[in-house]
């Protein structure tokens, strides 16, 4: 795990698509966002469909770039 949590744009430049990475990296940023980021449901919900878009938008790359 990163000493500070990153984005999912960061962590895809800095690791790839390996999805237990990500799931790891997210519950670190999650835990450590601050409470105004993730207080409302339609906040959490934007914190977390971030993460999947920076996923899946990875995967894209991966498979038309190559790793």
């Amino acid at each position: 795990m990163s000493e500070a949590p990153m984005s999912g744009a960061q962590f895809r430049r800095e690791v790839g698509t390996d999805p237990q990475r990500w799931a790891r990296e997210f519950l670190v940023a999650y835990e450590a966002a601050p409470y105004d980021a993730v207080r409302t449901a339609a906040d959490r919900e934007a914190f977390v469909t971030q993460w999947f878009r920076d996923f899946s938008e990875a995967v894209r790359q991966e498979a038309t770039h190559g790793a």
